[in-house]
């Protein structure tokens, strides 16, 4: 896999959908420069920046295994349907190299299901380790990604994604989150 990225296409859908108020402190940013607004699923703090999605591509491993020329487009997903399934990817930007250039960035990945109990609960994921290759400012994708998979009986209704990233290095945590309906059929 590829590990190092560039921004991404559908951050220049989402200007349009997303009120410019809070700025996601200059880390994410479109093609042309503009700086993208922080939403609930995209943060940054102390320079780190994180975007959680959550897509219904079946094929959005392939769209990011493109040459780093490339812009992969994922489609976020609001809703699935029983029998459906979708990836929840998380990107980093700008990890922080210790003394040696080696990035330690990990998280915890929280799925909530309407009723208010625990689908995965996963801390201390690996998300980002090993040598910084190409800038701190190319996009990356966390190691941990969940498939997630609308099984017959599981509950309808809204499911919560929660994702927090913790920069070692840098000592920063940034928590993001984010959604989907499941629709029973």
């Amino acid at each position: 896999m590829d590990p190092i990225r560039r921004s991404l296409s559908f951050i220049s859908a989402l200007l349009f959908l997303t009120p410019l108020a809070a700025m996601a402190q200059d880390v994410w940013r479109t093609r042309d420069g503009k700086v993208v607004p922080e939403t609930p699923a995209r943060k940054a703090k102390n320079g780190l920046g994180v975007w959680l999605v959550v897509t219904a591509d079946p094929n959005w491993q392939a769209k990011w295994n493109t040459p780093s020329h490339e812009t992969p487009n994922f489609t976020e997903a609001k809703r699935v349907s029983t029998g459906g399934k979708l990836a929840i990817l998380t990107f980093v930007v700008n990890p922080r190299p210790d003394s040696r250039n080696v990035l330690n960035v990990v998280s915890h990945i929280e799925v909530t299901r309407p009723n208010g109990t625990t689908s995965v609960n996963a801390p201390g994921l690996p998300c980002i380790r090993g040598n910084l290759m190409g800038a701190p400012t190319n996009v990356r994708l966390c190691e941990a990604v969940i498939q997630f998979s609308a099984d017959p009986g599981d509950p309808p209704g809204i499911w919560k994604v929660k994702v927090t990233v913790r920069d070692e290095n840098r000592a920063t945590e940034v928590p993001v989150e984010s959604s989907f309906n499941l629709e029973a059929k």
